[in-house]
C-alpha cells in the first residue's frame, strides 16, 4: 500500500471528521487497485489517477455524514440505486461496516465486479441486485424497506426521487448527491417529489478537497406513501433545453436506474446488433467521433439521421448542450435547443410501444425530443456516462466505436453557463460534417 494513497485517505477523511483503521485503509487501497485493473476492460469510470479516485469517488461517496452523523454508529439499511462501480455503497461499506448495503445496478457486468470487490475485500451484508429500479422499486421485498436510498445519478432531482423514494421506508430518506447549486431543479421538482411521499429537509452545499468542483448533498425525507401511481415522464433532453444535471462526475452523473456514477462509465454490449452505417462525426479542433447505426433496432430513427446527414444538414452545426459526466447534445439549426428539421419522427421507444432494447450507455446515441413522444427531429446526444434510467424514453440508435477521447475533450474544454448544460454560441463545439458510410 503506497503511503501518499494513506497520507490522502488519512487527510480528506479526517476533514470529514472519519477516522479509518489501518485495515479499512488496506481495503480502500485494493478496492482503487481492483478499479483500475478492472477498467482496463470495462470502462467503470473515466477517473483512474489515484489523487483523483480518492477525492471524487472516495471522499465524495462518504460526504454523506454532513448529513448523516449518525452512520458510524448504526445499522441501517441503505440501497445504491444505479451504483455503477459502487458509489457510493462500497466506500460506505469500507467506512461504516455496521451498515446493510444494497447495491443495484442494471449491467451485470458491473454487478460481477462489485462480487469480486466484496469477496477481496471480505465484506459482509452486502446484497448486489442486477436490474433496473423502476422493476425493483415495485417488488414488495424491497419497496419501502429501506432507512436511506442513495445515488450518484446524472438524472434531476425530479426523476431521481421518482425511481428512488419507492424504495424509502416512511421516516426515512432518499439522499442524491450532485453537482453545483441546485436550488431551481429542486423548485421545479417540488411537486414530483411531493407525489412520491418525499419532502426537501435540508440542501447541504460543499466543495471536495483538492477538487474545484461544488458539491450538494440532498435529504429528501419520506414523509408518506406514494401520493399518486402514475410516472413522471424524465425531461432531461427536451428540446427546448430543460431539465438535466451532471453529477460527479454529476458526477452528477449523474445520472445513472441511474448511474451518476455519478459517473459509471460502463460499455453497452452491442456484438448481437447488426450495423448496416458507419457515422463519421468531424468535430471542429478535435478530430473524428465514429458511430455504427443500428438500423434493425430504430429503422425510423436511422434512417431519418442518415437522410439528414448525406444532405449535409448537420455540416455546421455545434454541440449546444454538455454536462460532463453526463452526455454532448447537438445537431440543433438555432444552437440554443428549441430547433430541429422540417420533420418529425416517431419516437423508437418502449414507452412510445416500440420495442428498442440499447441502453443508453456511455457511447451511445440518441435522439433528443420534447414532451410528444413523436417529436425527435435533427437533435441528437451522445452519453458520456452511463445513463440507464433514459433507457425506455429515448431512441437510442448506435455506439460510438471510437473516438470517445474526443467526447471526453470536449466536456473538459467546454465552458457551460448553468447546470443544464447550456453553452454559449460561442463556446459551441462546431460539427464540420457527419459522414455516412453504407456497409
Amino acid at each position: 500500500m503506497e503511503q501518499k494513497f494513506v497520507d490522502r485517505m488519512r487527510c480528506e477523511t479526517e476533514e470529514l471528521g472519519i477516522t479509518l483503521s489501518d485495515r479499512q485503509l488496506e481495503q480502500f487501497y485494493q478496492y482503487y487497485e481492483m478499479l483500475v485493473e478492472w477498467n482496463k476492460v470495462m470502462n467503470l469510470t473515466a477517473i483512474t489517477e489515484m489523487e483523483e479516485v480518492i477525492t471524487k469517488h472516495f471522499v465524495d461517496s462518504l460526504c454523506i455524514v454532513k448529513s448523516e452523523k449518525e452512520l458510524e454508529t448504526c445499522s441501517k439499511k441503505v440501497i445504491d440505486v444505479g451504483t455503477g462501480a459502487g458509489f457510493p455503497g462500497i466506500p460506505l461499506k469500507i467506512a461504516f461496516p455496521g451498515l446493510k448495503i444494497t447495491l443495484l445496478d442494471s449491467l451485470n457486468k458491473r454487478i460481477n465486479f462489485l462480487k469480486e470487490v466484496c469477496s477481496a475485500l471480505g465484506l459482509s451484508e452486502v446484497e448486489m441486485i442486477h436490474g433496473r429500479a423502476e422493476d425493483f422499486g415495485k417488488n414488495p421485498k424491497y419497496r419501502e424497506k429501506f432507512d436511506y436510498c442513495v445515488s450518484r445519478a446524472v438524472a434531476n432531482t425530479a426523476t431521481l426521487s421518482e425511481y428512488c423514494l419507492p424504495f424509502v421506508k416512511i421516516g426515512g430518506a432518499f439522499l442524491p448527491y450532485k453537482s453545483g447549486k441546485i436550488e431551481e431543479e429542486l423548485k421545479e421538482g417540488t411537486k414530483a417529489i411531493e407525489s412520491m411521499g418525499g419532502t426537501v429537509e435540508n440542501v447541504i452545499h460543499f466543495s471536495l478537497i483538492g477538487a474545484d468542483a461544488e458539491r450538494t448533498l440532498v435529504k429528501i425525507k419520506k414523509i408518506s406513501a406514494i401520493m399518486v401511481a402514475a410516472v413522471i415522464l424524465c425531461t432531461c433532453f427536451l428540446m427546448s433545453g430543460c431539465g438535466g444535471d451532471t453529477e460527479s462526475s454529476s458526477s452528477e452523473k449523474a445520472t445513472s436506474a441511474v448511474s451518476n456514477e455519478e459517473t459509471t462509465s460502463a460499455s453497452t454490449d452491442t456484438t448481437d446488433y447488426k450495423s448496416s452505417y458507419t457515422a463519421t462525426i468531424d468535430v471542429k479542433d478535435y478530430g473524428k467521433i465514429e458511430v455504427e447505426l443500428y438500423e434493425e433496432l430504430a429503422p425510423i430513427t436511422v434512417k431519418n439521421f442518415v437522410d439528414l446527414a448525406k444532405d449535409g444538414f448537420y455540416d455546421g452545426l455545434t454541440f449546444h448542450r454538455i454536462i460532463t459526466g453526463f452526455m454532448i447534445q447537438g445537431g440543433d439549426p438555432k444552437g440554443d435547443g428549441t430547433g430541429g428539421s422540417k420533420k418529425t419522427i416517431k419516437g423508437e421507444f418502449a414507452q412510445n410501444g416500440v420495442e428498442n432494447n440499447l441502453s443508453h450507455t456511455r457511447g451511445v446515441i440518441s435522439m433528443a425530443r420534447s414532451n410528444d413522444p413523436d417529436s425527435a427531429s435533427s437533435q441528437f446526444f451522445i452519453v458520456q456516462a452511463d445513463s440507464t434510467y433514459l433507457d425506455g424514453q429515448y431512441a437510442a440508435f448506435g455506439k460510438v466505436t471510437k473516438g470517445m477521447d474526443i467526447v471526453d475533450k470536449i466536456c473538459e474544454d467546454t465552458p457551460v453557463t448553468d447546470s443544464n448544460g447550456t453553452v454559449e454560441k460561442k463556446n459551441q463545439p462546431v460539427i464540420n460534417s457527419i459522414k455516412i458510410e453504407e456497409k
